[in-house]
């Protein structure tokens, strides 16, 4: 069960409730992570690993040792229509037999996928060991990213961007699609381990009528605060948050510090907008 209690509330200019590690396609170890952000000064965090919450115990142990509040968080990912969408998940319970079930079955898929987009590049002369993949996501998810790296290292393309660009990323040759889910599952998932549900970076992309569909469906919230929202998508979102009763969040989508742009401590959401989050939770969805 979440320790609400656990997650001390200080006074900051701005929380990070997006942030990856290792776990995941992140770079730093969840320690790492958060002692980065310690220097930074920025004291409340959520670690939002894709479909894993593996580093949230290390990170809220380091969260202890720096004085950092850690949020245990994950982004979900799935295809509908044609569309990419991810999902954030707050304060979730990672005992919950519903969602490690769910995660298993996702693990298996994005093995199932990370395999497809090898044989494809094959049909492309392209090789690549999967062995090599498998190294590289360690403990961690697997996903693209390592695809990517492997790539690199075989010397079958020249960066890791042009691995994207040119092989597996979206519409891409050798691209293959996540499984198709509606977004209502992955709320479902969400809620059942404790968790609130925010629709991730959605930018311009997502039109009000649809965003309130998905709040009828079970959307929590939108995340407004992201590198790649311009100040006027975040005030367009959150008009439509406040229009429909959503919560809102925002984060820096934190990777890399090998990026030309580092967005760690530029992008986050008012401590008062976590407030909510976590009172939202505490009182089972229902503040």
């Amino acid at each position: 069960m979440i320790n609400f209690n656990s997650v001390v509330k200080k006074k900051t200019e701005i929380a990070d409730l997006h942030l990856h590690t290792n776990a995941s396609d992140g770079e730093l170890t969840p320690t790492q992570l958060v002692k980065l952000c310690a220097r930074r000064n920025i004291k409340t965090i959520a670690i939002t690993d894709h479909d894993t919450l593996a580093g949230t115990a290390e990170a809220k142990a380091a969260g202890d040792e720096f004085g950092i509040a850690v949020i245990p968080g994950i982004e979900l990912g799935t295809n509908n229509n044609d569309r990419e969408i991810h999902i954030l998940g707050y304060y979730l319970d990672g005992d919950n037999t519903i969602l490690s079930d769910y995660l298993s079955e996702v693990n298996e898929q994005r093995l199932k996928r990370t395999e497809l987009i090898v044989e494809s590049l094959a049909k492309h002369g392209i090789k690549v060991n999967i062995d090599k993949i498998l190294d590289k996501a360690g403990d961690g998810t697997i996903g693209r990213p390592h695809i990517a790296k492997a790539m690199v290292e075989a010397g079958v393309v020249g960066s890791y961007q042009a691995a994207f660009n040119q092989w597996i990323g979206d519409g891409a040759p050798a691209y293959e699609k996540k499984t198709i889910q509606h977004p209502g599952e992955l709320f479902e998932v969400i809620h059942a381990s404790g968790g609130a549900a925010v629709l991730a970076h959605p930018g311009t992309e997502w039109k009000e009528n649809e965003i309130r569909q998905m709040k009828r469906d079970g959307l929590d919230g939108i995340e407004i605060i992201h590198p790649r929202h311009t100040k006027r998508t975040t005030a367009l979102l959150r008009q439509i948050a406040y229009e429909c009763g959503l919560l809102v969040t925002g984060g820096s989508d934190f990777h890399t510090l090998k990026k030309r742009v580092d967005p760690l401590g530029k992008y986050g959401i008012e401590q008062q907008n976590v407030d909510r989050l976590t009172t939202y939770c505490e009182n089972g969805l229902n503040a």
